[in-house]
Formats: structure tokens, sequence, C-alpha cells
């Protein structure tokens, strides 16, 4: 895991390289073993070691150089074939099944990329989901700890979002939830996290963050998330519970509870309303 996730950080020459000198051992295996031994299949390392890590495009340049770094050698090992046709064809084949390789493991490539992006992001808002949300939550409680700074996390529900479902219908809720959620992403930091933990229930993570500041911050977004709903003609308001931590380091779990419960003291309250809360 630490060779793969080294490899994935190299700059693109390194890998190239590397490429180079597989294809290089791969040669000189050949060239070592004669013709009696096929090792054509072996290719099909650096090849798929191009393909991943650099790409479709540098996949296909590395199949042909497989193939003609194959049909050099075979040439120079003066293998004797019944017609030079029959030499001029195996090439071919080759090259066409390196292709094909390179083509299918791109393709698996890509399709592992997407599932792991559905799987991190809401497919419906476009946030983080609750899995991911929770992991990255987990990374900043350690990174907090490790060097004494202060975060804060702010739970969102959305007050009579149901009552938008049963007036408007569900396509104007989902539109209602992309709204939010994009202004929401709009209007925060790079480094901050928005994630969907519930069907209306968001919460966002904001690193570097004491509670001085994130009364500004959390002021200025439901100012303006309140104004949006507005110029829908949406009822939507928001319950919302803060939690600093500054010097205190619970797990993501307890902290997502202690903010959600800190929410609901809201919500089933005065609503639309936030309550802060440092520990």
């Amino acid at each position: 895991m630490h060779l793969l996730a080294w490899i994935e950080n190299a700059s693109n020459p390194i890998k190239a390289i590397s490429g180079i000198l597989l294809v290089a051992v791969v040669g000189s295996l050949n060239i070592l073993t004669g013709w009696e031994l096929d090792l054509s299949l072996f290719y099909i390392l650096p090849i798929a070691f191009v393909t991943w890590f650099l790409g479709s495009m540098a996949g296909f340049f590395a199949s042909f150089v497989c193939t003609a770094v194959w049909y050099g050698i075979d040439l120079s090992l003066l293998h004797e074939y019944s017609s030079e046709f029959v030499h001029y064809w195996n090439t071919v084949i080759r090259l066409l099944f390196f292709f094909l390789f390179t083509f299918m493991l791109n393709s698996l490539k890509n399709a592992l990329e997407r599932e792991r992006k559905l799987s991190r992001i809401d497919s419906l808002t476009g946030v983080a989901t609750s899995r991911h949300f929770y992991e990255l939550l987990e990374l900043e409680i350690a990174r907090s700890k490790r060097y004494k700074r202060p975060f804060t996390i702010a739970y969102l529900d959305l007050d009579n979002f149901k009552a938008v479902n049963d007036r408007f219908g569900h396509t104007t809720g989902d539109k209602a939830l992309r709204t939010i959620t994009d202004y929401v992403q709009k209007n925060i930091r790079i480094m901050d996290v928005a994630g969907r933990l519930g069907g209306d229930e968001f919460a966002i993570l904001f690193p570097e963050t004491d509670q001085e500041t994130i009364r500004i911050i959390i002021s200025k977004l439901r100012k303006g998330l309140l104004e949006e709903m507005r110029q829908h003609g949406w009822p939507i308001t928001f319950s919302i519970g803060v939690i600093t931590c500054n010097g205190t380091y619970p797990s993501a779990d307890d902290l997502i509870k202690s903010t959600d419960e800190l929410m609901y003291t809201v919500k089933n309250t005065s609503k639309n309303d936030v309550r802060y809360e440092t520990r």
C-alpha cells in the first residue's frame, strides 16, 4: 500500500521512467530466454503500469513501444518463420491485443473512479456523503489534536422542508436542497467541507475556526440562505447547532451526536435559530 501511494504521488516523469525501466526488464528477459519461450504476456506489466498511472494515451503508446521492442528482439534472435507474412501477422496481433488490454484496463479504472466518487459525493446535492464526511471529520480531529488547533462543526436542519414537498412536490424539494447546498459551497472556504447526513440534515466542518470567527460565518451564511429561500417562495428556515472544539477532541460519532442534539434543542423550541457551544 505504501508503494502504491508513493507511485500515485510521484511526478509523471518518474512514472514514465519507471514504465521504461519495466519495458527494459521484460525485453532483457526476452533476450535471455531466446525465441523458444514466448514472453509476450509479460509486456502487459509495463503497459498496465503506464495505463493505470498515466492514462490511456500513454498506455496506447506503451503498447506500441512494447510491440516494437518485441519485434526488434525477435529479429535479432534470428527467429525464422515459414513466411515473412507470419512475422508481420504476429506483430499486428500482439499490438491489437495490447491495445485491447489498454482499453479494457482504462475502462475499469474509470469505472472504479466513478464508484469511488459516488461513494464520496452525494449525487443529488454534490456535497460529501455521510460516510465521507465522517472520514474527513476524523482526520480533522486527529490533525487538530496534534497541532492543538480549534475547529468547528455546524449541524443544519431544514425547518418546514416537508411542507415544501407536500405543497410543491418532491421535484421542487430536490431543487431546494440543491439551491441550499450550492449556496453553502459558494460561501464557505475551500478548506471547509459540507456534507449531507440525512434527507434534509447537513453538516459543515470548519477547520482552524474558533467560536468568535464561526459566529460571524454562521450569521452571514444563515442570512444568505434565508434570503435565498424568500426569493424562491419556500417557507424553509434553519435550525442550527454549532460546536467549537478547542482543547477537547471527541470521536467523530460523539461530536456529530452532540451537535445534532444541540440542533434539536433549537428545533424543539423556537426553530430558525442558532445555538453555540465550546468544548
